[in-house]
Parts: structure tokens; C-alpha cells; sequence
């Protein structure tokens, strides 16, 4: 398994989805997350259990927007709603992992934000991380749509981008254009596969 991380705007998900029109299999972490909040799972039912029904939406899932403003509120209940969802998400990802493994998937492709923080890289044979120059990444948050507050906060909770990048196997820098990321890709896919080829 590979583990797609970066800072936030650095072109985690443009990178996972250039893999995947290779044809490679990819999951995004916080994709899997949501599914798992979204709907009346035992994952959801813990976070009932500990933050009460304000944070709960009508179908027994998790009110996301509600649960978010309850711990935005309170570090002490953010911290306490990352022990209890990490656990539980890590363990449905490394029953999945297994799960394409054993159907013969050598290379699969996982978007982590908080790899390295949630301590998710254990489940990795390969880390990669992607970087940007600041100036890009904060003209990529003031494009997009939603709040750039809420990515200076997601950013306050990751290490910075040169940590994940002293940690990871892979660096991938990504200021250029989409033809070069295209080209970065297709050269550590190949890599890889040699690897998996000698």
C-alpha cells in the first residue's frame, strides 16, 4: 500500500486521481470517513454516545456541520473525537487493504491527510508526499469555494510540509502544471512497479 499525504492545497487528490486514471486502485481516507459517519455504523453510534445527540443527524449518522461546531469549540473535544474515529477508521482501511491484497491488487493508493499524524503510515509499504511552494498553495485555497478559514485550521493540525516530506519515502513536488505532476506520477508508478518486479 502507498501513502498519498501533504499539506493542505499541495495536490493530494489532483495526484490520487491522476493515479487512478492510470488505472490504479485508490482510496481516499476521508472519503472512507465520512461513509462511516454518514450513516447509523458503530463508529457513529460511539460519537453519539460521547458528544451527546446535538451532533447527530436523523438517520443515526453524524451530523458533521453540528459535530464540527461542537468541537471547533473545544481542542480537548477535538482530541477526544480523534481517538475515538482513528482507531475505528484505520481498522475498517486495513480490512479493506487485506481485502484487495488478497484479490490480487499490488499497488493501491491511499489519500491520508494525517498520515503521519494519526500514525496511519504503519499500514504503508511506500509513503509519498506532496509538496507545493506557499504562494501556490495560498492561491489554490483563495480559488477554491469554501472557507479559507477552515484551511488555516486544517493546517494548524498537520505537521508542516517539509516534516511530512522528511518523513515520507517519496517527495512529489507540485507548483508546476498538471502535465508535469502527470509526468511525476507516471515516473514513481514506474518506479514502484520495478520494485515490485526486480
Amino acid at each position: 500500500m502507498v501513502g498519498v499525504t501533504g499539506g493542505v492545497a499541495a495536490g493530494k487528490s489532483t495526484f490520487v486521481h491522476i493515479l487512478q486514471n492510470f488505472g490504479y486502485k485508490t482510496i481516499s481516507a476521508d472519503r472512507l470517513v465520512h461513509d462511516l459517519l454518514s450513516r447509523p455504523t458503530p463508529l457513529a453510534r460511539a460519537i453519539g454516545k460521547e458528544f451527546g445527540p446535538e451532533g447527530m443527524g436523523p438517520e443515526g449518522g453524524v451530523d458533521r456541520s453540528r459535530l464540527g461546531e461542537i468541537v471547533a469549540r473545544s481542542p480537548a473535544a477535538l482530541r477526544r473525537l480523534e481517538e475515538i474515529v482513528h482507531p475505528a477508521a484505520k481498522e475498517v482501511l486495513a480490512k479493506r487493504l487485506q481485502g484487495l491484497s488478497e484479490s490480487g491488487e499490488r499497488l493501491v493508493f491511499v489519500e491520508i491527510p494525517l498520515l503521519f499524524e494519526a500514525g496511519w503510515d504503519d499500514l504503508c509499504d511506500v509513503t509519498v508526499a506532496i509538496v507545493a511552494d506557499d504562494r501556490e498553495r495560498r492561491r489554490r485555497i483563495a480559488a477554491r469555494l469554501d472557507s479559507a478559514a477552515r484551511h488555516l485550521d486544517l493546517e494548524r493540525r498537520q505537521l508542516d510540509q517539509q516534516e511530512k516530506a522528511g518523513l515520507a519515502h517519496h517527495i512529489i513536488e507540485n507548483s508546476g502544471s498538471l502535465e508535469e505532476l502527470r509526468q511525476q506520477a507516471r515516473d514513481l508508478v514506474d518506479r514502484l512497479e520495478k520494485e515490485l518486479n526486480p
